[in-house]
């Protein structure tokens, strides 16, 4: 299985429309099928982007929010993350 795909929760993942959270969801790929494995809270405002870090620095991505931060997210053991850096302002 690989584990690559994570969407920001307003935006449409394979055209579906979704409700504006201030959560990132990570899933599990295995062929067709989508498993939800993390959903990550941290951002005060809807998330609007996610990037995946090169593999070699592991199970890392940033999210970036209408709260005017980024936060970047690593998995620590198997399905557990947590935040391991955030910048930018509150307004």
């Amino acid at each position: 299985m690989q584990r690559h795909a994570a969407k920001a929760a307003h935006q449409p993942l394979e055209r579906q429309r979704t409700c504006p959270v201030p959560r990132v969801q990570v899933f599990e790929l295995a062929g067709e099928q989508a498993t939800p494995v993390a959903d990550l809270r941290g951002h005060e405002g809807p998330v609007w982007q996610v990037a995946w870090a090169h593999p070699k620095f592991g199970q890392m991505l940033a999210s970036c929010s209408f709260d005017h931060r980024v936060i970047i997210w690593k998995e620590v053991t198997e399905g557990q993350w947590t935040q391991v850096g955030a910048g930018g302002s509150r307004c």
